[in-house]
């Protein structure tokens, strides 16, 4: 059980490295848009920022979740 646990919480950890080093590129374009003046641009290039990391946000939980489960075995 515990690899299996181990397993899920590496999963859940890659996607959300995906989930966040998007939301980080989204953030960087926004600010070399808002350097340039361009405050509509800047945020224009960021669509789905927010749930980018609403999902961190949840692997993050589910990953917490995890951990704990696997204490109690």
């Amino acid at each position: 059980m515990q690899n299996d646990i181990n397993i899920a919480m590496r999963v859940n950890l890659e996607i959300m490295q995906q989930r966040l080093a998007q939301a980080l590129s989204h953030v960087v374009d926004a600010l070399d848009y808002i350097r340039e003046g361009e405050r509509n641009a800047a945020i224009g290039s960021m669509p789905g920022t927010d749930e980018l990391l609403q999902d961190a946000l949840a692997l993050f939980t589910a990953t917490r979740a995890l951990h704990r489960a696997g204490g109690r075995s």
